[in-house]
Order: C-alpha cells, then structure tokens, then sequence
C-alpha cells in the first residue's frame, strides 16, 4: 500500500509538471535547430523530386486522356474524375486486377475505358518485389 501511494504521489506530481509545459513544440525549438538544419536540404530536395514527378505524371496521363476525350478544356477534372474513382483491387491468377466502378457519364466512361486500354498496353507491374502484373479496367 505504501509503494502504491508513493507512486500515485509521483504521478501526481509528473501530471502538474506536464499541465505547465505547453501541448505543441516546434522541431526546431525542440532540438535547437541543429537537426533541422542538416535535414531541411535534403527534405526539400525529396519534396521537389516527388513534385516533379506527379506533374509529369498529371501530364502524361492528360496527354494519353486527350486521345479518347474530345475536351481539351476539361481534360484535368476528367481525369480527377478517373484517378480518384473508388473500385476494387484483387489479386486473381498471380496478376492484380484493378477494377473501376462504371461512370455515369458516357464520355468520361468512353474515355476511362480507353484510358485503362493504353495503361495495359504498357504492361504496368507492381514496384516490390513480385513484380505482378497490374491490369486496368472498368466494370
């Protein structure tokens, strides 16, 4: 009984001394900016490659969108309107199949089709180490 009041009494006194530290501090405050600063470069260049890569990315599939989908002005929303579409993925005879739900609209369906057409023509495979093929389509 004795050990557990002394260790409440600790808690206790811990609790208070947490109550007065504020909730958030600043990396930079934290560790006196020393790691921030051997990290900063090499976090913004890892940042910049990342950007630089989906905007080539966002780019090639516009070009390839453009080929099946006959406005130019709306190709960006139209490809949101594919990429961000919820479907299923299931792993089916060593190749993984990705598997779009149907699009409403007739010429975003046209153009999704297409689109998962060209992807396969590529034979695109998963990035670890099995290598699966990746087939796209729409239900």
């Amino acid at each position: 009984m004795d050990d557990i009041t002394v260790i409440e009494g600790k808690i206790l006194l811990a609790d208070e001394q947490l109550d007065k530290l504020p909730s958030e501090v600043r990396f930079d405050e934290a560790h006196a900016g020393e790691k921030l600063l051997k990290l900063n470069h090499e976090k913004k260049r890892f940042l910049d490659c990342i950007k630089v890569f989906v905007c080539n990315s966002k780019a090639e599939m516009c070009r390839l969108l453009l080929k099946h989908y006959d406005q130019p002005k709306e190709v960006i929303p139209a490809l949101a309107m594919i990429v961000e579409r919820t479907g299923y993925v299931k792993l089916e005879g060593g190749r993984l199949e990705v598997t779009l739900r149907r699009f409403t609209d007739r010429e975003i369906d046209y153009a999704a089709r297409h689109l998962c057409e060209d992807l396969n023509r590529m034979q695109p495979v998963t990035l670890d180490k099995f290598h699966l093929p990746i087939r796209y389509h729409v239900q």
